[in-house]
C-alpha cells in the first residue's frame, strides 16, 4: 500500500546577548549579574540564572551607554564620546558623569560609580520636547499630514521643531506648506483649499509588452492615471495607424487614482494583431472642461508565459528540458513535494526552485532538492543551470535551445530526479503542431562518480561521461498544461554504452488558478527496471509567476 508523506522540518535558534535591570531613567549591571524578574515578576529559573551567568563572563569589563531612542551625544566627564551606543573600555574605579543630548530631547545627567573589571551598561530614556499645532481647515472632510502621518484630530503634540504639512482632497488643488512647532506652545493656522481645476494625467501602464494569449493578469495590461476633478471619461485605443479599435467607457471620476485594464481585444472581441497601439484617455469634467493624456503599449505574441517544472534542473516538464525562456520582465519561484513509504522505506523529495531571466534572452534556473530516504538517512542535491534559446520565432514549428548545468549531490546510491552531480550539456528540441508539442532533449554529463544503486559499492573518483536521453509530450492551453516526461540513462562511456535501468517516467497537470499568478501541479512519477521492480512517488506544487 502506497501512501504519501510530506515531511517538514523548522528549527528556531534564539541567541541573547548583556542580561540587564531596568530602572526609571537607565539599567546598569554590575557583576556578578543581579536576580531579575520577568514581565509577570516571577523568579527566573535557575537554567536562565545559569545563562546569565555565562552572558555576564563573556562580556569586557567597562561602560556601555545606550539612548532610547538611539543616536544621542554621548560625554563621560565632560570628554565627547560620539553618538550612543559607545562603550567606555575599563575606566579607573571612580564616580563619573554621564550626560546624554538630542536635538528634540531634553538632556539628561547622570553620577554613576564604576567598581574597575567590571562591566556596567546604561541606557538612557530620552523626553521628547513637544509643542502643539491646532489647525482650521476647510472643507473640513480634507485630509492633514504632518511629515508623512495621517492626523485625525486637533490639537495635536509634536516634537518640536519644523514640520511638513500637506492638506489635500478629491477636486481641490493640494495646500502644501512647514510650520515650526516651538515648546509648550500652540501653533494654530488655518488653510482653505482652492477648487482644483479639471485634468487628466500622470498616464502609466502597468507593462510596456504583453501578449492577449497569455492567461489572466499576463494577457491584459491595466492603465493607470489621474484626474484632479470630478466628470466622465473614456479610453481610445488605437492602432499604429491611427485607427480607433476600441473605446473603453470609464465610471464616473469620484477620486483622484483612477484605472482601466485592456485585454488586447478590439471593439468586436477580436484578439488584436501585433503591433504598437496609443492609449488615449479623455475626461470631461463637471463644468465641460476637457482634457486628455495618452501612452502606447506593444501587443507581441512571442512573449508566451507559462509556468514550467524545474525538476530536471532546467525548465521544462518534470523530466525534459524544453527549448522556451522567460521574457525579461517575468520570474518563476516553485515548490514542489513527492513522497512514498512502502515496506518501511520512505523516499521523499521536496523542491524548491527559482526562474529568472537573464540578458539575451537567456534563462537561469536555481534548484535545490532535500532528499529523506528514510529517518536516518537524508541527502540533498543542488544545481544552477543557463539556456540559450536557437530560435528566432519562439511559436514557430520548431525551436532549439542550448544549456549549460552545473548540479552537485550529496548522496551517491540514487540519481534523485534524473539530476546527478556533475557538469551537464543539452540540447532540447520541440515540434509545435497547434497546442500539442513533442519535446526531445539529448543531455550529456560529466562527474568525477557514477550513479551505482549499491550502497556497499567503493568507487573510485575519476572522470566518467554519459548520456541522458530526455523526451516529452505536452498539451498547452493558457490555463492548462498536461504533460508526459522520460529519461534514459547510459552507462559511462568507457564501457560499452547501453541503458543504464532504472527508467524514469512521468505525468504532470498543471492548472492556472483563475485571476492570480499562480499554477498548481498534481505529479505522478517512477523508475522502473522491470514489471515487478519499480516504485512511484505521487506529490504536487505551487508556482508563482510574476
Amino acid at each position: 500500500m502506497k501512501r504519501l508523506f510530506f515531511i517538514l522540518l523548522v528549527i528556531l535558534l534564539t541567541w541573547g546577548g548583556c542580561v540587564t535591570s531596568q530602572g526609571d531613567l537607565f539599567e546598569k549591571v554590575t557583576g556578578p549579574a543581579p536576580e531579575k524578574e520577568s514581565s509577570a515578576g516571577e523568579t527566573p529559573s535557575e537554567e536562565e540564572d545559569g545563562q546569565a551567568e555565562d552572558e555576564e563572563d563573556n562580556l569586557a569589563p567597562g561602560i556601555e551607554i545606550n539612548t532610547r531612542p538611539s543616536g544621542g551625544d554621548v560625554w563621560f566627564n565632560g570628554v565627547y564620546q560620539g553618538r550612543s551606543s559607545v562603550f567606555i573600555d575599563n575606566p579607573n574605579t571612580g564616580v563619573y558623569l554621564l550626560e546624554v543630548r538630542k536635538e528634540g530631547y531634553y538632556p539628561l545627567r547622570e553620577w554613576v560609580s564604576f567598581q574597575e573589571d567590571t562591566c556596567q551598561v546604561f541606557t538612557f530614556y530620552l523626553e521628547e520636547i513637544q509643542g502643539y499645532l491646532d489647525m482650521e481647515v476647510l472643507p473640513e472632510e480634507a485630509d492633514i499630514w504632518a511629515d508623512g502621518d495621517f492626523i485625525d484630530s486637533f490639537p495635536a503634540a509634536f516634537q518640536i521643531g519644523p514640520k511638513n504639512l500637506e492638506v489635500s482632497l478629491f477636486g481641490y488643488t493640494t495646500w502644501r506648506g512647514t510650520v515650526d512647532i516651538r515648546e509648550n506652545e500652540t501653533t494654530r493656522l488655518k488653510v482653505t483649499l482652492e477648487e482644483a481645476p479639471f485634468a487628466v494625467g500622470g498616464v502609466l501602464v502597468s507593462k510596456s509588452v504583453f501578449s492577449p494569449d497569455n492567461p489572466g493578469p499576463f494577457g491584459r495590461v491595466k492603465v493607470l492615471f489621474t484626474v484632479d476633478n470630478r466628470g466622465t471619461g473614456e479610453v481610445l485605443i488605437q492602432d499604429h495607424q491611427g485607427t480607433l479599435i476600441r473605446t473603453i467607457t470609464t465610471e464616473p471620476f469620484t477620486r483622484r487614482d483612477q484605472s482601466i485594464t485592456w485585454d488586447g481585444l478590439d471593439e468586436a472581441g477580436r484578439r488584436v494583431p501585433d503591433g504598437m497601439y496609443t492609449l488615449i484617455i479623455r475626461g470631461r469634467g463637471e463644468k465641460g472642461t476637457l482634457s486628455e493624456a495618452s501612452s502606447s503599449v506593444l501587443v507581441d505574441r512571442d512573449l508566451v508565459i507559462r509556468q514550467r517544472n524545474l525538476t530536471s534542473g532546467y525548465a521544462g516538464l518534470l523530466y525534459c528540458p524544453t527549448p522556451d525562456t522567460l521574457d525579461e520582465d517575468n520570474f518563476q519561484i516553485s515548490v514542489s513535494a513527492m513522497g512514498l513509504h512502502e515496506n518501511d522505506r520512505t523516499y521523499v523529495p521536496v523542491q524548491g526552485g527559482f526562474r529568472f531571466p537573464l540578458p539575451a534572452d537567456l534563462e537561469g534556473v536555481f534548484q535545490a532538492t532535500l532528499l529523506t530516504v528514510s529517518l536516518e538517512d537524508d541527502g540533498y542535491s543542488a544545481g544552477l543551470s543557463v539556456k540559450v534559446p536557437l530560435s528566432k520565432d519562439k511559436q514557430g514549428f520548431f525551436s532549439h535551445a542550448l544549456g549549460l548545468k552545473a548540479t552537485y549531490q550529496g548522496v551517491r546510491y540514487t540519481d534523485t530526479l534524473t539530476n546527478f552531480t556533475g557538469l551537464s550539456l543539452c540540447y532540447p528540441l520541440a515540434l509545435a503542431f497547434g497546442p500539442v508539442s513533442f519535446y526531445l532533449a539529448p543531455e550529456g554529463v560529466v562527474s568525477f562518480n557514477t550513479v551505482d544503486y549499491d550502497t556497499e559499492t567503493v568507487q573510485t573518483p575519476g572522470f566518467y561521461l554519459w548520456a541522458y536521453g530526455r523526451f516529452g509530450l505536452s498539451l498547452e492551453l493558457p490555463w492548462l498544461t498536461v504533460g508526459f516526461s522520460g529519461a534514459a540513462r547510459t552507462t559511462p562511456f568507457f564501457r560499452a554504452p547501453v541503458i543504464h535501468l532504472p527508467l524514469a517516467f512521468a505525468g504532470e497537470v498543471n492548472i492556472y488558478l483563475p485571476e492570480t499568478q499562480f499554477f498548481c501541479s498534481l505529479y505522478g512519477l517512477g523508475e522502473f527496471s522491470t514489471f515487478s521492480n519499480y516504485y512511484l512517488l505521487f506529490g504536487g506544487g505551487i508556482h508563482f509567476l510574476f
